[in-house]
């Protein structure tokens, strides 16, 4: 069995260089916390990325609101992706639907493609989607390499059900990455259903954007544990 890892959600540079301090395995950097997720500024990153030993996702979303992209946002979005590639990048995350939740291949298949060999998380677009299970398996054959989901439910504890499902069906080259809620008081409910999974949290200090590093480390050693 595959040992699961802990991402941990990282809203400024200022969370981005504490998280490359914690325990967490991999770290998912955007802005702006209270619209769940923004592309960062690419100035910069560079410096950052040298400080950092940690693999370091970022989140590739052009704009607040819906998973609906023009072809224009599409397009900024490629440009996005190629810019944080030359930047350092380890990996991308992002999702794009139609119109009545379905599943925008074609937009999807434009930044894979951006993307090139680099791995790339599903976001939580897909816990809005119709017929999830058949949207999983395109991703999967389409070389997503996580998806991050609550299970289509308000957090992953609620989804529980539908993670083990899901990780059932996604194979040995899909990871699933449950998130939505989680943190060291509740995960140990997770973690008793035994599902193949990595794990995805902000785990942020109270009232701040900022991750605290102590709650990291429970959520890790809890993992380790598993």
């Amino acid at each position: 069995m595959v040992k699961p890892i802990l991402e941990i959600a990282c809203f400024s540079p200022q969370a981005l260089l504490l998280a490359g301090k914690s325990a967490a395995d991999r770290l998912e950097y955007c802005t702006h916390y209270i619209h769940g997720g923004i592309t960062p500024p690419v100035a910069g990153f560079d410096l950052l990325r040298k400080q950092i030993t940690k693999p370091i996702f970022i989140m590739i979303r052009c704009r607040a609101g819906d998973f609906v992209y023009s072809n224009t946002e599409v397009k900024r979005m490629q440009q996005q992706i190629r810019d944080f590639q030359s930047a350092g990048a380890d990996g991308f995350v992002f999702g794009t639907l139609l119109p009545h939740d379905r599943l925008d291949q074609f937009a999807l298949e434009k930044l894979a493609q951006a993307a090139d060999q680099h791995p790339w998380t599903f976001h939580r677009a897909f816990d809005h989607c119709q017929e999830p299970e058949t949207v999983l398996e395109i991703l999967r054959q389409a070389g997503c390499s996580n998806l991050l989901t609550s299970g289509c439910t308000n957090n992953a504890l609620e989804g529980m059900e539908q993670l083990h499902k899901y990780s059932a069906l996604a194979g040995p080259n899909l990871r699933i990455l449950a998130g939505g809620g989680l943190r060291s008081h509740n995960l140990a409910l997770l973690l008793a259903e035994n599902i193949q999974l990595d794990y995805h949290s902000a785990a942020l200090l109270p009232s701040t954007e900022l991750p605290d590093l102590q709650e990291i480390s429970r959520l890790k050693q809890l993992i380790d544990q598993q």
